[in-house]
């Protein structure tokens, strides 16, 4: 029987603008170009993220008070540490509840809400959200099995390969734009005729954001395909 969409369970184990995007700067180093494109960099690319086939879901959690966005969540938290920020985008990813009174669409929310402020990576954000969160009619599905998902983030850093993607057109990168590259385990726990049930699984991905000096603190620009991060 499934657990969701796409995992299984038995019972008791559950689980133009004025600068072109980042990813036209590395096309013209064929090794970098190479290793982005080997990883799945959607949040870079001139072209739509593919479409939803993962079920995974957002919530937030904010690492300090701030605006309330929906019932039950909040803005992701202003920082200027993009390693911080990022880390509070992986939990505004992965922490949710179907038996709450929120849709998928109010979690994503808590990423989308803060996207560049200039407008130049947004609709892009938007498609790789898409590739996170659950359809209605997956989330309807999660919500029978009573599905809940929370998120330990074991690992936030900048990889060894974003240098490399920089250095090879900085010009064209907006200062303060970094990669940040979570390594995490995600807990889903639920129902299973009766008995409750739980798993857990390795995830992870690569948050692309801009901080100071360009904006007046961090700001999410884009979203690697999930379990497919830049090292």
């Amino acid at each position: 029987m499934p657990w969701g969409p796409h995992s299984t369970l038995s019972p008791g184990v559950v689980g133009k603008p004025r600068r072109r995007r980042l990813i036209v700067i590395v096309m013209s180093a064929s090794l970098v170009l190479t290793t982005l494109v080997g990883v799945g960099l959607y949040g870079l690319l001139r072209r739509p993220a593919q479409a939803p086939t993962t079920p995974v879901v957002g919530g937030s959690s904010a690492l300090n008070p701030s605006p309330t966005v929906g019932a039950d969540l909040k803005s992701l938290v202003h920082s200027n540490n993009p390693v911080r920020y990022a880390a509070a985008v992986a939990r505004a990813l992965f922490v949710w509840d179907t038996m709450s009174p929120l849709i998928p669409e109010d979690y994503q929310s808590v990423v989308s809400e803060d996207a560049d402020p200039s407008g130049i990576e947004t609709s892009g954000l938007v498609n790789d959200l898409a590739s996170y969160f659950p359809t209605t009619a997956q989330w309807q599905q999660l919500r029978h099995y009573k599905t809940a998902e929370t998120l330990t983030v074991d690992r936030s850093y900048i990889p060894a390969g974003w240098d490399p993607a920089v250095a090879s057109d900085s010009a064209a990168v907006r200062p303060g734009t970094t990669a940040v590259t979570i390594d995490a385990v995600r807990h889903r726990t639920g129902s299973w005729y009766g008995r409750s049930a739980a798993s857990s699984d390795p995830v992870s991905f690569t948050v692309f954001v801009t901080c100071r000096p360009t904006f007046s603190r961090c700001h999410i620009l884009r979203l690697s395909g999930l379990n497919t991060p830049l090292k």
